[in-house]
C-alpha cells in the first residue's frame, strides 16, 4: 500500500503544478466550452456541430501535451497517456471535417445527462469537501473530468455512428472506481460512474438496435 500513497502523492503534485501554471489558460477553455456546448444545444447546427468537435479537438491536444507531456510524470506512463489522449484529439478534429460523427439529438437519456453534467460540475467541489485546497484539486480541464464531459456530451447525441469514439473515453473512465480508492482520489468516483453509465447506455442503445431490425 505504501507504492499507492506516494502514487497518490506524486498525482497530486502534477495536479498543483499544472493548476499552478495553466489556471488562466483553463478559465478560458471553460469560457469557450460553456458557449459553444449551449449553442450546441439550443440549435445543433452543421457548423455548430463542427465547432464543438474541434473544441474537443483542442481540449484533448492540451490534455496530452500540456498535463501530461509537460507536467506528468513517469510513474504514470505519461508517454502511454499522451499519445491515448493525442489519438482522441486527432479522432475529433479529423471528423470535424468528414463528419462521421452525427452528432445528431437523442433524448432518451435527457435525465442521465443531466445527472452526469452535476457530476461534471461537481469534481472541484468535491475535492474541496473532501479537504483539498487549490491547486491541489480536480479542475474541469483534466484527464478525467474531460471524459467525464465527453461522455455526457455523445450520451446526449448519440448514435450509431457515434458508438466507435463513445468507446473511447469509456475506456479510460472504467478504471475510475478502483483507481479512487488505490490512489485515494474519492472524486474520481464521478469518473468510474460515469464509465458504468456509458456502458449501460450502449447495452442499452444496442438492443434497441437489434429490436429494430427485427420489426423490419
Amino acid at each position: 500500500m505504501e507504492s499507492f500513497t506516494e502514487l497518490s502523492k506524486t498525482f497530486m503534485k502534477t495536479i498543483a503544478d499544472y493548476n499552478s501554471n495553466t489556471f488562466l489558460w483553463q478559465i478560458v477553455f471553460y469560457f469557450i466550452g460553456v458557449v459553444v456546448t449551449g449553442l450546441l444545444y439550443n440549435r445543433p447546427s452543421e457548423r455548430r456541430k463542427k465547432t464543438v468537435k474541434l473544441y474537443l479537438a483542442a481540449c484533448y491536444l492540451w490534455i496530452s501535451v500540456v498535463f501530461f507531456a509537460r507536467y506528468g510524470s513517469a510513474e504514470f506512463h505519461k508517454g502511454i497517456t499522451a499519445v491515448y489522449f493525442g489519438l482522441i484529439s486527432l479522432l475529433f478534429f479529423i471528423d470535424s471535417f468528414i463528419g462521421k460523427i452525427e452528432l445528431q439529438r437523442n433524448k432518451r437519456y435527457d435525465k442521465l445527462v443531466l445527472v452526469l453534467f452535476v457530476l461534471f460540475l461537481l469534481y472541484p467541489i468535491v475535492g474541496l469537501l473532501l479537504g483539498r485546497r487549490f491547486p491541489e484539486i480536480s479542475m474541469w480541464l483534466m484527464p478525467c473530468p474531460l471524459t467525464v464531459f465527453t461522455i455526457t456530451l455523445l450520451t446526449s447525441f448519440l448514435s450509431a455512428k457515434e458508438k466507435w469514439i463513445y468507446i473511447l473515453p469509456l475506456l479510460w473512465a472504467l478504471p475510475g472506481l478502483p483507481k479512487s480508492f488505490l490512489f485515494n482520489i474519492q472524486e474520481d468516483l464521478i469518473l468510474g460512474i460515469a464509465g458504468v453509465a456509458g456502458v449501460v447506455v450502449l447495452v442499452l442503445e444496442h438492443r434497441n438496435s437489434n429490436r429494430n431490425k427485427s420489426t423490419t
